[in-house]
């Protein structure tokens, strides 16, 4: 509607206007504490949206509960936290919309691939109506009522796929209107789940494996060999070596010009959610996929050459490029992996994990827990919180380690916290010396001239 904000460079991005249009008409004084009140509302999208990921990625409640508090320390780039960075953004919105388009992509994974299974012990899959004389003989009620369920079963399959397209459509237009990189982000991690999808196909393992090399290595040069990229292409990707030979994003040696950028933003904590994840897809697990399937895409000229291309033709700078890193839900592999570990270690104690006594009546609790058992795991829990807890506090914040978790901690100086502006703007009373549409107030200086 204004023409005023088209002139930013970000005035396509509407939602950036939306926390400070909320704020624009309250008193100087109860600025901060509205502007703190949204930010947490932001974070809690944020993080609802993410625990929905991780229920729908297949962790228990409260497994993805305590994700849920891993991703928030570890979410975030060289310098700040993702929460605390983009909550007043429309990165946000940006980031919740495309989280969405991920989830819809796994509803729709699960729901295919459950009409893809084998039918055991039942009759062969195909429609099969069943007349009863005694429904035809009811009333015309029953009649209807029968017909109705007939035709809900029939238009199921139908009315989910139109549901999850609209629901995708309308989570794409509040990426477009808010960041565009955010369908980047949901792009990476949908072809994640297609990528779990087909490890999974119906068949022998080795099958799934093979159609997926296939149609990487197809698609891949079919990109290489085909994409018209843009004269400024050589430029801006290939001579700061941002990708390699095979057109890659070349971010894993130390020395090249991705690397600082890529660990910015995954962190030495990264690198170990990596290392579980690709011990969960060997396992053919789905949150696996989520954290590997980026890096794998980001790999090979499928993915990395139109982005790049896409950042030559837009003049963009290509550092955002790392950016993508965004869609691996930090500290989710590793949250799945320690609770495999977890149920493994008590599927083996189970048979010697109960004494049961001989007269079953005589005791009020005929099952007792052997005591060497319950400290056995109450040792390995408190081993690995303990080690976690050093991880976070020892390693530090600086290149190459990325430790996230100070961010969570940092504190901004006096100076750039706004409080006593604040403070002193709540005492101005605004009285023009002269008739104008303006009105300038200033704090008073922090270190006078004499």
């Amino acid at each position: 509607v204004h023409e005023v904000v088209h002139w930013h460079t970000a005035g396509y991005k509407s939602l950036y206007f939306f926390a400070y249009s909320l704020v624009g008409w309250l008193e100087p004084g109860r600025l901060l504490f509205w502007v703190n009140l949204y930010h947490v509302a932001i974070c809690l999208l944020l993080s609802w949206q993410y625990y929905r990921l991780a229920r729908d990625a297949g962790l228990p409640k409260r497994w993805a509960q305590g994700f849920i508090l891993l991703h928030a320390l570890l979410f975030g780039n060289f310098c700040f936290s993702f929460f605390r960075y983009y909550s007043l953004a429309s990165t946000a919105f940006a980031q919740l919309g495309a989280i969405v388009l991920i989830r819809l992509t796994i509803t729709w994974a699960k729901h295919h691939r459950r009409s893809l299974e084998p039918q055991r012990h039942k009759e062969p899959t195909g429609l099969k109506i069943t007349l009863c004389p005694q429904r035809l003989r009811g009333s015309i009620s029953d009649r209807i009522r029968l017909i109705r369920g007939f035709i809900a079963r029939l238009l199921s399959p139908l009315t989910l796929h139109l549901s999850l397209f609209l629901s995708a459509l309308c989570a794409a237009l509040l990426v477009v209107n808010n960041h565009v990189q955010g369908l980047g982000i949901a792009a990476l991690g949908c072809a994640s789940v297609i990528a779990w999808k087909i490890v999974r196909w119906p068949g022998p393992r080795w099958k799934g494996w093979l159609i997926l090399t296939t149609l990487l290595t197809t698609g891949s040069l079919a990109v290489y060999y085909g994409w018209p990229r843009s004269p400024k292409f050589e430029a801006v990707a290939m001579e700061p070596h941002w990708l390699t030979s095979w057109q890659g994003l070349n971010f894993f040696p130390p020395d090249g010009t991705a690397y600082p950028r890529s660990i910015a933003i995954l962190g030495m904590m990264g690198v170990l959610n990596l290392l579980a994840g690709i011990y969960l897809c060997l396992r053919r697990q789905m949150i696996g996929w989520l954290t590997v399937g980026p890096i794998l895409l980001l790999a090979l000229p499928l993915t990395a050459v139109p982005l790049a291309d896409n950042f030559a033709r837009g003049h963009k700078e290509i550092i955002t490029f790392t950016r993508m890193f965004f869609s691996i839900p930090a500290g989710l592999a590793l949250a799945a992996l320690l609770r495999e570990l977890i149920l493994r270690r008590q599927a083996r104690a189970r048979p010697s994990r109960f004494t049961l006594h001989h007269s079953l009546f005589s005791l009020p609790s005929p099952f007792t827990l052997h005591p060497s058992l319950f400290l056995r795991f109450r040792l390995s829990a408190f081993v690995c919180l303990l080690s976690a807890l050093l991880l976070f506090t020892i390693l530090p914040a600086s290149h190459p380690w990325q430790n996230h978790f100070w961010h969570a901690l940092a504190r901004p100086p006096a100076d750039l916290s706004f409080t006593q502006e604040s403070a002193e703007l709540a005492q101005l009373v605004p009285v023009p010396l002269h008739p104008s549409p303006f009105t300038l107030l200033s704090s008073s200086p922090r270190h006078p001239s004499p």
